[in-house]
């Protein structure tokens, strides 16, 4: 198999997972140190406030835990974060939300123009896992930017527009994967000569084959599916139309019904009832169970620690699977019950994988996500501890 330095280089491979691990870094840092989740994210900027706005009971319990602990490591009586950080944050992940758009379109663009040239599923396999970062970081950056996309418009639409492309690419390219069987082999260190053929084999010709594994095929459906719910989900979240005026009222109508069916059940089940009452346990108990496990569901979904939760999972599920891919190709290959000298690079495919110009290149590049960063965080402090009391 010949390697394709462009795709599986040292580099590359370094660009794409280095500048996708900045991005969940900064993401990170941000919902734990900046956001802030009593501000209501379809706020105008001359109208910060809202005061019917409902903050997420879960951001809120677990950003005021998390954000006591420097408090009392240091003896502050008061952290407070310098509004220039803020504003720091939201433009260097504006600008990595760009970055990661902008590479993530052009790996699948690249991988689809090689397609016809006999692409091999290893190469593709690798496409798609990269792709799969610039996704999740992305979707991620819309959440994140609910504010500043709302109070722009015209970038809110390009960027979903730009998302969508993504997406559908991203989709129609997990859809080849579906035959994939040897991606289940990336844990075993030998693997028989069928599957090694299988891995060198032109990716599209792998949706023709016979066989399919069951588990290959559904872990494809579900990351299909996975993609569609997460964007569908970002674009409810980035219009006040969808996310306020039809699911928050929607939301906010069931609860009333169930509270009020909540109150007929314990007017029959409770009044005059001892506390181990059989209705009282066999129905209305069951009854409050559901309703608070649904109210616990829903704030949940809705929650930014769920979304960043999400992505450093996503990150590290994808950095396990693409180097799990890449190990493939150096496993031993077992063919009529013994140990081949089959390999699947020829030497001089390995030489090429080196550092050659265009990993050099690659590599960095990297710096300009850093000077992004640096850049945004040079104009003001970064955080005021207040003294402690004495």
């Amino acid at each position: 198999m010949s390697v394709d330095p462009d795709i599986t280089g040292q580099g590359v491979i370094a660009n794409y997972v280095a500048t996708a691990g900045i991005a969940v870094l900064l993401i990170t840092i941000h919902f734990f140190v900046v956001y802030q989740p009593a501000l209501d994210p379809f706020r105008k900027a001359d109208y910060p406030l809202n005061q019917s706005y409902r903050p997420n009971p879960i951001d809120t319990t677990i950003l005021r835990t998390m954000r006591r602990i420097p408090k009392r490591l240091m003896g502050a009586r008061k952290v407070r974060v310098n509004s220039q950080v803020e504003k720091g944050f939201t433009e260097c992940i504006l600008a990595m939300s760009d970055l990661q758009i902008v590479t993530g379109l052009s790996i699948l663009i690249s991988g689809y123009t090689q397609l016809p040239q006999g692409l091999s599923s290893f190469h593709w396999m690798v496409i798609v896992d990269l792709a799969w970062f610039s996704s999740l970081t992305h979707l991620a950056c819309l959440t994140l930017l609910r504010n500043h996309l709302y109070n722009h418009s015209i970038q809110r639409i390009w960027r979903l527009f730009c998302m969508a492309a993504l997406v559908i690419l991203l989709t129609v390219a997990l859809s080849f994967t579906g035959g994939y069987d040897w991606t289940s082999l990336s844990i075993s260190s030998i693997i028989n000569k069928d599957a090694a053929l299988s891995v060198i084999r032109p990716a599209m010709c792998q949706t023709s084959s016979g066989t399919r594994s069951t588990v290959t095929y559904y872990a494809m459906v579900f990351s299909i599916l996975l993609m569609i719910f997460g964007f569908v989900a970002r674009i409810v979240k980035s219009h006040k139309t969808m996310s306020v005026g039809i699911w928050g009222k929607a939301r906010a109508e069931l609860g009333m019904q169930a509270r009020r069916l909540l109150s007929i059940a314990f007017t029959w089940c409770c009044l005059g009832s001892s506390r181990k009452s059989l209705k009282r346990m066999l129905f209305y108990r069951p009854l409050l169970t559901t309703f608070f496990a649904a109210r616990l569901f829903l704030d949940a979904w809705s929650s930014m620690f769920l979304e960043v939760s999400w992505l450093v999972a996503g990150f590290v599920w994808g950095t396990i699977r693409l180097f799990g891919v890449l190990r493939i190709v150096q496993r031993h290959v077992r063919g009529n019950n013994t140990l081949s000298g089959f390999s699947m690079l020829q030497d001089s495919d390995e030489r090429e994988a080196g550092w050659g110009f265009g990993q050099v290149v690659a590599l960095v590049l990297l710096l300009a996500p850093l000077i992004t960063i640096i850049k945004y965080f040079t104009h003001g402090t970064p955080c005021t501890f207040n003294a402690p009391n004495t």
